[in-house]
């Protein structure tokens, strides 16, 4: 929710009629922890899953900066604990 809308660009998927929730407060949220961060100073990187079930790694990364990948639809916890440590 807190990437960039590819539907309407000035406005975060979450604000925007490209996501499909009808509750945005974890969005809401999210979008304040990522404020903190870029106004921190720090070095950083996030990755923003937009549903992250329990399982086994799907071997499969697709990055984009700002955006959720095109087909961006799947992932696992297995996935971010790979990612994390490779």
């Amino acid at each position: 929710g807190i990437l960039q809308s590819r539907i309407e660009p000035h406005l975060l998927r979450y604000q925007s009629s490209e996501s499909k929730r009808k509750l945005t407060r974890a969005a809401e949220d999210h979008h304040k922890a990522f404020t903190q961060l870029q106004e921190s100073g720090l070095n950083w990187t996030i990755v923003c899953p937009t549903y992250l079930p329990d399982g086994e790694p799907t071997g499969t990364y697709r990055t984009e900066k700002d955006v959720l990948p095109i087909d961006g639809s799947r992932i696992s916890t297995g996935d971010t604990a790979h990612f994390a440590f490779s």
